[in-house]
Order: structure tokens, then sequence, then C-alpha cells
């Protein structure tokens, strides 16, 4: 049974009847989801951006408005911290 259809059987299971580890995997599928959910949306983003501004303008300016509007408030060190980040990771 895969680790999806283990949750999805938890989900018909009073919580108070599960025993801790079933508690930790139904935490574990939850957050596997809602990263798959926050990608999915990232996807539809890009894909917007793209449509607007063509392939290579599009994604540099995702970038852009990314580092500049919404990490300056989000990032605990701003758009700098981000883009050292991005740089880091880049190889």
């Amino acid at each position: 049974m895969s680790s999806r259809d283990r949750v999805n059987a938890l989900l018909k299971k009073p919580v108070q009847d599960c025993t801790e580890a079933e508690l930790m995997a139904l935490q574990k599928g939850s957050t596997t989801e809602m990263k798959r959910r926050v990608f999915e949306n990232l996807q539809l983003v890009a894909t917007q951006y793209v449509e607007l501004y063509g392939h290579k303008e599009g994604i540099e300016e995702m970038g852009e408005d990314l580092c500049k509007h919404i990490a300056q408030g989000k990032h605990p060190e701003g758009w700098a911290g981000l883009v050292r980040h991005l740089v880091r990771i880049s190889g």
C-alpha cells in the first residue's frame, strides 16, 4: 500500500483512535499534499508570466517580482537574502 493510500485510509478513522505513528503519517501525508499543491500553483503562475511576457522575459519578470516585491516582506533578509540563496544553489 502506498503512503498516499495509507493516509487516505486513515482519514476514515477517528483521530482519537489513531496511534502516534498513524498521526505522524497523517501529518507527513498532509505536508506532502500541501507541497504538491503549492508547486502546482507556482507552475500556473509561471505559465501566466510566460504567456504575458514570453518565455525568457516571463520567467525573468516573475523572478524580479519575487525578489523585489515578495521577498522583501517574506524573507528574513529581504530580497538580497533570496538572491544570495539563489546564487548559492545555482552551483
